[in-house]
């Protein structure tokens, strides 16, 4: 998705909230269809933060008797927001 031209999405967006849900040519159309524009690069980078965290970290968490749920929560999410 990347790699779509931006004209592409702009067709979309048109074809989808102007003609088939009928809203008309709004903000709020145009808020979403750019949404989807910049959503696979949000997707990149937040895959690089959340990988950046050290292994070492993961494994003291589950060290420490925490689940895999509370690892990502508690230790990797947070790790990974200071990074970003």
């Amino acid at each position: 998705m990347a790699s779509v031209p931006s004209i592409v999405f702009g067709l979309f967006g048109y074809a989808l909230f102007v003609e088939y849900f009928q809203i008309g040519v709004t903000i709020l159309g145009a808020s979403i269809t750019l949404a989807l524009l910049n959503l696979p690069v949000l997707a990149c980078v937040s895959e690089e933060a959340i990988t950046a965290v050290p292994s070492a970290w993961r494994e003291a968490s589950f060290a420490l008797g925490a689940t895999k749920a509370q690892t990502i929560v508690k230790t990797v999410l947070p790790a990974a927001l200071i990074s970003f």
